[in-house]
């Protein structure tokens, strides 16, 4: 595919089985507790763009697309919002944050756009022509 070549080289492996079925639920996880907490305060302390964007990189981190982006950012959200809070709170962000830097080295597994999309390719020859065919 030639929209984002460089992707294939963020990841070594997308693991089917149960290593897949595993990253998907790290990816959903992390995906759920960014987007309580990009939600969880009311709406008139946030502007509608920012639950938005809250949404989106949920939705992406669940579906697997362009993942690791998407949980570096979210780990550098995680990480900022560390001074801007209670101190009560710390260890929650501090545990998203080392979740979602988890997701982006991993990768996202067999069960996700980015292996659809990025994966590696099976191309195969037939055997059975010959030269005067060719």
């Amino acid at each position: 595919m030639a929209s984002i070549p460089c992707m294939q080289r963020l990841f070594s492996m997308f693991p089917p089985g149960m290593a897949g079925v595993g990253l998907l639920i790290l990816r959903v996880c992390s995906a759920a507790v960014l987007f309580v907490d990009g939600t969880a305060h009311p709406p008139e302390g946030k502007s509608i763009r920012i639950l938005l964007l809250f949404a989106i990189m949920s939705g992406t981190l669940c579906i697997g697309l362009f993942t690791p982006y998407v949980a570096g950012i979210g780990c550098l959200i995680e990480l900022a919002a560390i001074w801007e809070d209670d101190a009560q709170v710390v260890l929650h962000f501090i545990v998203t944050a080392l979740t979602l830097a988890a997701v982006g080295m991993l990768g996202p597994g067999a069960y996700s756009l980015d292996a659809h999309l990025f994966g590696r390719k099976l191309i195969s020859f037939s055997a059975g022509r010959k030269a005067a065919d060719r």
